[in-house]
């Protein structure tokens, strides 16, 4: 009888680039999938981050997954499978140890439940990533990278009224930055029912009343006369505001 052949492990598709266990205390790693052939459900079966050796949990005979060991430095390590615990496959498959980012602070700290706001991020260790998003309460959301101290994100829609929510940023899209006091306050969205007077010279400097609901008084208040922003803005009360009609070249209505 031909002896039984029994093909090596053999990794073909990248895993995710980073992990996040430097200077942060925490024993929960992140979790891992590989992609390859021939894996057999095994005891021995392993993972192996550089001289780190993990259990691997069997998913089929292409998928695998494990969770990535803690790093002390930030490092990029060689990853490679076994079956068996000792024999190695040799892959070309790197993962990269980095600093957990932190958050400081953002800029603005309100806007409207109607979401759309573009809030400044400031804080350490942020990476350009194509995984790289903000978690704002419990919604994820994309980020645009700026520097390692700044990246931008959009506040997405909410129900939460007049409540803070916890801002984060992920670098890889699965490990967020650790609970903070940074927070991020949603109010109603404005609603503008009248404006008066509707009608001012193209030199500015009409002052208009606008009523409506919603408005609150902040640093930020503002009104636009079409793209164009108030040189001043007074709040009145939640329901009214006095603006200053800034100069335009043309006329027509906005």
């Amino acid at each position: 009888m031909a002896a039984l052949k029994i093909l090596p492990p053999n990794l073909f598709f990248n895993i995710p680039s980073f992990q996040i266990d430097i200077n942060f205390d925490t024993k929960s790693n992140t979790n891992i999938i590989i992609n390859g052939h021939n894996i057999i459900d095994s005891d021995g079966l392993s993972c192996r981050f550089g001289d780190s050796i993990v259990p691997a949990r069997w998913i089929s005979s292409s998928q695998i997954s494990c969770n990535a060991p803690e790093s002390s430095v930030s490092s990029t390590v060689s990853v490679d499978i076994s079956i068996n615990g000792i024999d190695f496959t040799t892959s070309d498959i790197t993962y990269t140890y980095y600093v957990r980012a932190t958050v400081l602070g953002i800029e603005p700290m309100t806007g409207p439940s109607s979401g759309g706001t573009e809030i400044t991020v400031y804080g350490a260790d942020f990476i350009f990533s194509a995984a790289l998003r903000c978690r704002i309460g419990n919604v994820d959301v994309e980020a645009e990278y700026i520097s390692a101290e700044e990246v931008k994100c959009e506040a997405p829609l909410s129900s939460v009224l007049d409540e803070a929510v916890s801002v984060s940023i992920s670098n890889n899209g699965i490990d967020f930055s650790a609970s903070n006091d940074v927070l991020f306050t949603y109010y109603p969205s404005a609603v503008v029912n009248d404006v008066k007077p509707r009608i001012g010279g193209l030199a500015g400097s009409t002052v208009v009343t606008v009523s409506g609901s919603g408005f609150e008084n902040t640093e930020q208040l503002s009104c636009y006369f079409g793209d164009t922003p108030s040189p001043n803005t007074t709040y009145i009360s939640d329901t009214s505001i006095e603006c200053e009609v800034p100069v335009s070249n043309v006329e027509g209505t906005v």
